[in-house]
């Protein structure tokens, strides 16, 4: 059985944000430009952060913090990593794993 993350609605958007995650945008698209192959490109602004109180800490390193905020990269090569170099999956995946839980599209989990 798959364990899909709690889901919460944004404070300013009606939009989901993930509680786990130490930091979440609320984002509203304002224009979306198709490139042709399939990818597009979102321009939007940022509504709302969402941050876990520890990473202000100025009395921490900036280093700590972003290891603990434990960002997820997508460099443009098709992955997912870690802020520690772990691999991640693949462009995609997360959707499919989801869709695969019997988790239809627009349902608020």
């Amino acid at each position: 059985m798959k364990c899909l993350p709690a889901v919460e609605w944004g404070q300013v958007l009606d939009v989901p944000t993930i509680a786990e995650s130490p930091v979440s945008f609320e984002l509203e698209v304002k224009k979306e430009i198709p490139m042709g192959d399939g990818s597009d490109i979102f321009l939007c602004l940022i509504r709302n952060v969402i941050q876990d109180e520890k990473l202000l800490n100025t009395e921490v390193p900036f280093t700590e913090r972003l290891m603990k905020a434990a960002p997820v990269l997508a460099p443009g090569e098709g992955t997912y990593s870690s802020i520690d170099g772990r691999y991640l999956g693949k462009w995609g995946e997360p959707m499919e794993n989801l869709t695969n839980t019997n988790v239809e599209e627009g349902d608020r989990i």
